[in-house]
């Protein structure tokens, strides 16, 4: 394991994971004179041991590697009380969202593809921290079992825990979504974030439509995760929405996506 920097125990930790010492060593380049303590490990084995050690804040995890890929470590990561709920941010080479998707199905939070520039690898960081560090403040709200709310100074982040499309989650909806809720996020970037859903269907995405109108000239950002594929199939409130794979990507703007379909 290698340090990158040594700031006196203040800044999140990063932890990135990859088979190869030249990614890595552009890693630790990049992040240089930035407020991280960055640590970095070749072997993925090791790695496992490592993050439960460190607790990092962050993990950067290649896919590709030999003995364990990044799918292996990130389910021993996922098996650790210690490192449970740390975001993984995924490395790779591929550029089809239908890979990404499928690696968001199984917990990683964002994703970076490889070669990455500086400002994105940061904004991607960055993000993540600022997503856990919401869902940390994380709450459910009093008029719904399936609408949790996180918050801070410049974003709402909703999260939904059950289907759209039943009956019982549009009343609560629209009990939830009232003339009080929407001055509260004037001014605000909000998001729904629907990766804690398991399943979402054709029909849960018109539920999703009729959701986004009661914002009215709020545009919100959706975070769909796995789910990016059947929304894009079958919304058509896009002049009402933006759709995004990750909250990293949401936070940077339509622009970041960059990936084939």
């Amino acid at each position: 394991m290698t340090s990158a920097s040594d700031l006196g125990g203040v800044g999140p930790i990063v932890l990135a994971i990859d088979d190869d010492a030249t990614t890595l060593g552009l890693i630790t380049t990049q992040m240089a004179g930035l407020p991280f303590r960055v640590f970095t490990e070749r072997s993925p084995l090791k790695a496992i041991g490592t993050a439960a050690t460190l607790n990092p804040d962050v993990v950067l995890l290649d896919v590709n590697m030999p003995e364990l890929n990044g799918f292996g470590v990130l389910k021993e990561l996922r098996r650790d009380e210690i490192t449970r709920s740390v975001p993984v941010i995924m490395l790779t080479s591929v550029t089809q969202r239908s890979v990404v998707q499928d690696a968001m199905r199984q917990g990683v939070i964002d994703y970076i593809v490889k070669p990455w520039d500086r400002g994105r690898l940061v904004g991607k960081i960055e993000s993540a921290l600022h997503y856990a560090a919401m869902k940390r403040n994380e709450y459910r709200l009093e008029e719904s079992d399936s609408i949790y709310i996180s918050r801070d100074s410049d974003t709402v982040i909703l999260s939904f825990r059950a289907s759209p499309k039943t009956k019982e989650f549009l009343a609560e909806a629209r009990s939830v979504f009232s003339a009080f809720f929407f001055k509260s996020i004037r001014g605000k970037r909000c998001i729904i974030d629907l990766r804690p859903l398991t399943e979402f269907d054709a029909a849960d995405v018109n539920a999703l439509g009729v959701i986004v109108r009661l914002f009215g000239d709020i545009r919100v950002s959706i975070v769909a995760g796995r789910h990016y594929g059947v929304i894009v199939a079958a919304s058509d409130f896009e002049e009402r929405a933006d759709l995004f794979l990750s909250f990293g990507d949401a936070e940077m703007g339509p622009a970041a996506g960059g990936m084939a379909e």
